[in-house]
């Protein structure tokens, strides 16, 4: 069964992806503190925003929009301006806002959510900001502390949709089942075409040994959104334990079909074959489930391995180790991460061109990546130096 954290990035109601309608919450949720925030600006206006904070250095509203625009492009010294804009103006909620957002971006979501909580402190009724903050923790996979900051929005504003799915689904990742059931419920009443909802619902009714219930919400969720092969799956598995094969069989046929390699819609289609007495169809889905788990699990494994290395190589950056993590860096030439981790080790050890090189490549899995592009230039610079 899939989990529904996962469930998070569906396009609700034919909506927006979740992180345009979050940044759309974040900016409304500044609004509301009465404070116009500063819009991020792009690549090309920092040389321009770095000019006039160095003509006028203490110009509060240049500092901002410097700190902005650093912060757009994921560079560290952003952090540094907010901090002494707070000092300076600590009666100014939108700068801690933006602080916020910039250390998400940074990777700081510890710190980042620190803040946030220093600014729901002098901000409590602001229900806007309540919503994207536990929003964001659920997406961070802080499950209890997002369903009490969206419990406390659902006593503090009209229900949506939106709301009661994640206070929906973050109960069910806390085992309220019963509390979640009403969530995803009520969501289903005020937007009856919710897939997300449904398909949620479904799962919660299953985990509650209630099949033959979750059988209507997991047929609407695939009548909603037929490509989905993970709510083909929940709802052969509910007509499976509601003693009815063929429907079951026919559900996880939907799913192979969506997702050929999906080693438990294979092991799943061939158990129910195996119950019904068709042992050589069966025989041959079971071959390709184990084949299918065991090429899932030397995936996960070099996966696994791939990350804690990663990880250690940031470690050792951190601690100004730069040449020990550059070679960690250099043993995954083809992931994303790891190019980037390695420029910046390169940018330390003074090598800027190799640097560039390095970021090149970053740069041709993600080309729209502006904070690459950023430091890109910047490694140019420093190369045409020396």
């Amino acid at each position: 069964m899939s989990r529904p954290v996962l469930l998070v990035s569906v396009r609700l109601a034919g909506g927006p992806p979740r992180t345009a309608a979050l940044l759309g919450a974040l900016l409304c949720a500044v609004a509301a503190l009465a404070v116009t925030p500063s819009p991020p600006a792009p690549e090309r206006d920092v040389p321009r925003e770095e000019a006039i904070v160095r003509a006028h250095p203490n110009d509060l509203e240049a500092l901002r929009r410097l700190a902005a625009a650093y912060a757009d492009l994921a560079d560290p010294r952003a952090e540094a301006i907010y901090r002494r804009l707070l000092k300076e103006a600590p009666d100014r909620p939108a700068l801690r806002a933006e602080l916020v957002d910039c250390l998400w971006k940074l990777g700081r979501i510890d710190d980042g959510n620190h803040e946030m909580d220093r600014l729901l402190q002098s901000a409590p009724r602001n229900v806007g900001l309540r919503r994207y903050y536990g929003t964001k923790l659920f997406d961070q996979g802080n499950f209890r502390k997002a369903e009490t900051e969206l419990d406390l929005v659902r006593r503090e504003s009209p229900p949506d949709t939106d709301l009661l799915f994640y206070l929906g689904a973050a109960r069910l990742e806390n085992g309220r089942f019963p509390q979640a059931q009403q969530a995803l419920e009520e969501s289903i009443r005020l937007s009856p075409g919710n897939f997300a909802s449904h398909h949620v619902l479904g799962e919660i009714l299953l985990l509650q040994g209630r099949p033959w219930d979750a059988v209507g919400p997991l047929r609407e969720a695939t009548r909603l959104e037929p490509r989905s092969a993970s709510a083909q799956m929940d709802l052969g598995n509910a007509l499976a334990q509601s003693k009815d094969p063929a429907g079951a069989e026919e559900a996880f046929r939907s799913a192979i079909a969506l997702d050929p390699g999906s080693p438990r819609a294979h092991y799943a289609i061939g158990t129910l074959l195996a119950r019904l007495g068709r042992r050589e169809e069966a025989a041959a889905e079971i071959a390709l489930a184990r084949r299918g788990f065991a090429a899932e699990q030397e995936a996960n494994v070099a996966i696994g391995s791939r990350q804690a290395e990663i990880s250690l190589a940031r470690t050792l950056l951190a601690a100004g180790r730069a040449d020990e993590a550059l070679s960690h860096f250099r043993r995954y030439p083809e992931h994303r991460e790891a190019r980037l981790g390695a420029a910046e080790a390169l940018s330390r050890l003074g090598r800027h061109a190799e640097a560039a090189e390095m970021l090149e490549r970053a740069l041709a899995i993600s080309p729209e990546d502006r904070s690459i592009r950023w430091k890109l230039d910047r490694e140019y610079a420093e190369a045409s130096r020396h």
